[in-house]
């Protein structure tokens, strides 16, 4: 199976990008990024440092530290429930990868799931991000409104 590790990047650029006017998009992006290459991280050996990686960084970036230390966590209740249940999703794959073996006939499923659950958060976000571009009040317009 051949996993795309660095094509990755290109999708996350423009969504770490907008971290000051979607930072809650972009805490998540690096995380599904790690995520869909789970499989590859695992035949490298490197499962366990891509859990505390995640781990640590998800602690720091979700403002679950004194809020003295981040100054910013994830408050909007849209995007809470969202990463709630992408979280709940990336519990469920790793414990069924972990508890549950792959059909004989499957034995890549679990990497195929791995990388077609990251995959939709990737469309999601570019079908959202393209929407708020489209929709979004230009300077120029607002202020030839003002005009009038």
């Amino acid at each position: 199976m051949q996993v795309h590790e660095k094509s990755i990047l290109l999708p996350l650029l423009p969504i770490t990008m907008l971290a000051g006017t979607e930072p809650d998009l972009a805490i998540w992006g690096p995380v599904v990024g790690a995520f869909q290459m789970y499989p590859l991280l695992v035949r490298d050996g490197a499962a366990m440092a891509y859990l505390a990686t995640n781990a640590l960084y998800l602690i720091m970036m979700t403002g679950l530290v004194p809020k003295g230390v981040m100054a910013y966590s994830v408050h909007s209740s849209k995007w809470r429930l969202a990463a709630t249940v992408g979280l709940l999703g990336v519990i469920l794959l790793h414990s069924l990868e972990l508890f549950v073996p792959a059909p004989v006939n499957l034995p890549w499923l679990f990497d195929r799931l791995f990388v077609s659950y990251g995959f939709v958060f990737i469309a999601a976000a570019m079908v959202y991000l393209n929407y708020r571009q489209w929709h979004q009040q230009h300077a120029g317009h607002a202020a030839s409104k003002k005009q009038q």
